[in-house]
């Protein structure tokens, strides 16, 4: 079902440091199982070589290694796709604080159903409302006001 998203990567930074931090995060965890694993044979069987025991923990755990490295371009989408649902509302919202520091005409802001902060976009829409029907006020009135 598409979604209305078409872009894949909205905010690169905050995306990408995502996509990270989960490959990361299952390569700590494929170490983490290795060492345990090379611990329980190294006590089970007691091989008479470091090579031996690389062997046995290949041949015993090899396939689930390979299973998760197969599962993990789809964590990863996921993981993309999530992070639509943050990056993706932030990035209308800059895109509307932009127009509407050029002075540009910022049409209401609306985000998906299955977005976070709606109520970002609500805050921004009644406060751009609120901004907007004080059009006779000059514009340093305002900023002094906003400081003070």
């Amino acid at each position: 079902m598409w979604d209305g998203r078409r872009q894949r990567i909205v905010l690169d930074r905050v995306q990408w440091v995502l996509v990270v931090r989960v490959f990361s995060y299952w390569l700590y965890c494929l170490l983490a199982a290795s060492l345990i694993a090379c611990c329980w044979i190294a006590w089970m069987d007691a091989p008479a070589s470091s090579g031996d025991l690389m062997l046995s923990v290949f041949r015993r755990f090899g396939l689930v290694f390979a299973a998760t490295a197969a599962v993990m371009p789809l964590v990863l989408f996921d993981v993309l796709r999530l992070s639509h649902r943050f990056a993706g509302p932030m990035f209308r919202l800059r895109q509307a604080l932009r127009q509407a520091a050029e002075g540009e005409n910022t049409p209401p802001l609306h985000f998906r159903d299955d977005d976070f902060w709606r109520d970002v976009a609500e805050d921004f829409n009644r406060a751009f409302a609120h901004r907007m029907s004080q059009p006779g006020e000059p514009a340093a009135t305002r900023e002094s006001a906003s400081r003070g």
